[in-house]
């Protein structure tokens, strides 16, 4: 069978497969036959991903996130004594920011190491209100994440760092941290939306967000250090990233993004880099520190980023297609089972990938005034089939609650687009098992129940649709920008 007309047997095919977004491109239209939906007995560990030099990987399905450890879920919250109060030792600062880069500084590469550690040496957090806050920042982000991850380890910590970091800003050192606003500044902001995010305050949560960007705008770029002139580059990319990726879900819908995108995208990855691949730390660390690999750690976090601001700056599918992560980073997927943050991050960028696919096709066919103008092709069904079985891979590879940090709500979006595209297009049937898995897939870990109300209407439709395991000719293929 022609790779237009998709592949029975993917695990023997030698020949590199490219995923969903590059099959939408190259569905041969002239060549295309009639049975093209995946097979009854296709599984998951079926399934190849993007790099040719991968090969599927048979993982046993993620353990519940009531199984994190507790040692895992108390680490984070070690530097918070007894009593309310916080403790600002050196050695509980260098706990949390081993913890940190251990495990959120992929998703959020927003502190140069030698400086921060230079500080902790310096004991300036005892001194100096800004550096105070940084650390609460990071102790908040750590614990922020744990939440996030499980839900079940409650909130008293989170809450009371919160309170703690929007105190400690407000007493600042001399002036109102808004009269004369720094790149510090912004972090706590945006780690305040973070925390108020997890705990379901979406209304704070944006206003922090958006106290980030008006913060960030106030900082004069040409005033600072090659450092701090990365690091505002960075800020750009994160804040644009996580506005684009929470107003589609918790957001109210509008017409403009308040935070635009980073300007000259080509050489904004350059812009943001601190390290050289074999970086060493010029000052002496704290054993607690010693094993991160700082050069290999940072790079991939600016790597992923920088994705993840080209898949939401793009505006059509060709654009977002052509967005990938790097071979290494989905090998480490296979390979290991997502190892540490740094496969999350990579995870994040090609389930992104998919539901902003799936997202623009859907657009695409709102905006037709009629069905008259789509291209008869078989290909739709299964290009929808292979977005979800892709992303349900993804997930399956991550560890107990690493799901969340990605965004469940990502999946459930897409579960709702792939019912909304093959509703419309009448294919609904082939599709009805991969939209019931990425259902299932959202609701095992949706504790708060956010997204029950949206999904149960999908999932009662779907189960009123027979399962059909192949389609014929009806099938139509959206995604023609030029109409």
């Amino acid at each position: 069978m022609s790779e237009a007309g998709g592949r029975r047997d993917q695990s023997t095919d030698p020949v590199p497969y490219e995923f969903s977004g590059d099959y939408l491109d190259k569905v041969d239209l002239e060549q295309a036959h009639g049975a093209d939906s995946i097979p009854h007995d296709f599984g998951l560990d079926q399934l190849l991903f993007v790099t040719p030099d991968t090969l599927p990987f048979d993982l046993e399905p993620a353990a519940p996130v009531s199984a994190l450890k507790e040692s895992e879920l108390s680490v984070t919250s070690a530097a918070i004594a007894h009593g309310n109060s916080i403790d600002f030792s050196k050695d509980a600062i260098v706990a949390q920011v081993s913890q940190c880069f251990s495990t959120v500084y992929q998703r959020y590469p927003l502190w140069h190491l030698d400086t921060l550690v230079g500080k902790i040496e310096r004991e300036e957090c005892a001194t100096d209100n800004e550096f105070r806050s940084t650390c609460l920042s990071i102790y908040l982000l750590n614990e922020s994440s744990l939440f996030r991850k499980n839900p079940h380890h409650g909130s008293t910590r989170l809450l009371r760092l919160t309170e703690e970091l929007e105190t400690t800003r407000a007493h600042s050192n001399s002036n109102h941290f808004a009269d004369c606003p720094s790149t510090a500044s912004v972090i706590v902001s945006l780690v305040l939306f973070i925390a108020h995010s997890v705990t379901d305050r979406h209304n704070l949560a944006f206003y922090y967000l958006n106290e980030a960007a008006g913060l960030l705008r106030l900082v004069d770029i040409d005033a600072l250090d090659s450092l701090e002139r990365a690091l505002y580059r960075r800020l750009e990319a994160i804040l644009f990233v996580t506005e684009s990726a929470s107003m589609p879900v918790y957001g109210k819908l509008r017409k403009n993004r308040m935070i635009p995108c980073p300007e000259n995208l080509g050489a904004l990855e350059s812009s943001m880099r601190w390290y050289t691949e074999q970086h060493r730390p010029t000052c002496t660390l704290p054993a607690a520190l010693s094993d991160i690999h700082l050069g290999s750690l940072d790079n991939k976090a600016v790597n992923l980023l920088h994705a993840l601001v080209c898949l939401y700056n793009a505006t059509t599918a060709d654009e977002i297609s052509k967005v990938s992560v790097p071979s290494p980073a989905v090998s480490e997927i296979i390979e290991q089972g997502v190892l540490g943050s740094t496969s999350l991050q990579a995870a994040d960028v090609d389930i992104t990938r998919q539901w902003q696919l799936c997202l623009r096709w859907r657009d695409v066919l709102s905006a037709r005034k009629s069905k008259s103008c789509s291209r008869s092709t078989p290909g739709a069904a299964y290009t929808l089939q292979i977005m979800g079985l892709t992303v349900l891979q993804y997930s399956r590879a991550l560890r107990p609650g690493e799901c969340r940090l990605v965004g469940h709500g990502k999946l459930a979006s897409l579960a709702t687009a792939i019912h909304d595209i093959s509703s419309n297009l009448g294919i609904l049937a082939s599709c009805s098992s991969v939209i019931g898995d990425l259902i299932r897939t959202v609701c095992e870990t949706d504790y708060e129940g956010f997204f029950a109300p949206q999904l149960s209407l999908v999932q009662l439709c779907i189960e009123t649709v027979p399962r059909q395991l192949t389609f014929g000719e009806q099938d139509v293929l959206v995604i023609d920008e030029r109409q």
